[in-house]
């Protein structure tokens, strides 16, 4: 074999194992992506059924209903379950970051009014009924608000991870610390990974989850990013330094 066909032949063999290891790494993003969706459709399954179960209580004490036939309450239970896990699955992919809040809404409202609407679609004396399916939407919609709340906590405190954030390149963020940030660190400055998409919100909520003592200067606290004032919802690049500066007198 020619010293050139040995070249050749190594190049295409390396040039297959880095397509395998691609593969294989979009593999694994694909199945975190998944056990994520999952995790989201779980938690929005069971806080949306535990409101609608009360709401169901509720209408029987209100409005002296006859008692639900177990297989029919079966049933109300088990597409209760369904929606808010398909409103947790959806929720979780169409909220790239938490600073949009008009298309958090929109998500509850969609959710919410096709939900409150399908008994009107389905009543034969829509007019005779219209206050009582009006009061079903207006649940509906606060059910899934409930869900909505609850994803957002779970990925505030990181429980759940954003959708797409996970599989995008970390940022390498500089943090400058002072005054009562430099004491609880006991440094003036350090390098963190953030995930794309960080906030400087979100890195300051990192900041005082590591250090509770700082929650008193959060609402007082100044950021800057590459010597500029910004505000907290402000999203970061690679190689950012940002920096921290409560009132002095927190020094």
């Amino acid at each position: 074999m020619s010293l050139k066909n040995l070249s050749l032949q190594n190049y295409s063999n390396y040039d297959t194992s880095i397509c395998d290891v691609v593969d294989q790494l979009g593999a694994d993003v694909s199945n975190l992506e998944r056990l994520e969706s999952v995790k989201a459709g779980v938690l929005g399954a069971i806080t949306f059924i535990i409101p609608y179960f009360l709401t169901l209580r509720l209408h029987d004490v209100l409005w002296e209903y006859t008692p639900i036939p177990p297989l029919t309450l079966g049933l109300k239970l088990a597409i209760a379950l369904i929606s808010g896990f398909l409103f947790g699955v959806t929720y979780r992919y169409i909220i790239r970051n938490e600073t949009n809040s008009h298309l958090k809404d929109g998500a509850v409202f969609a959710f919410g009014l096709i939900r409150g609407l399908v008994p009107l679609e389905m009543s034969p004396q829509v007019l005779d009924s219209l206050g009582e399916i009006s009061i079903l939407g207006i649940e509906s919609i606060l059910c899934f608000a409930i869900v909505r709340f609850s994803i957002d906590f779970a990925l505030h405190r990181h429980w759940i991870k954003p959708f797409l954030l996970m599989s995008q390149p970390d940022l390498t963020i500089t943090l400058k610390l002072f005054a009562a940030y430099q004491e609880a660190y006991g440094i003036s400055q350090i390098s963190r990974n953030f995930p794309s998409q960080t906030t400087v919100k979100a890195v300051l909520e990192t900041l005082i989850e590591e250090h509770p003592e700082l929650e008193k200067w959060r609402e007082v606290t100044r950021f800057g990013v590459n010597f500029q004032f910004v505000e907290a919802d402000i999203l970061l690049q690679d190689g950012d330094e940002v920096v921290f500066i409560p009132p002095v007198s927190g020094g």
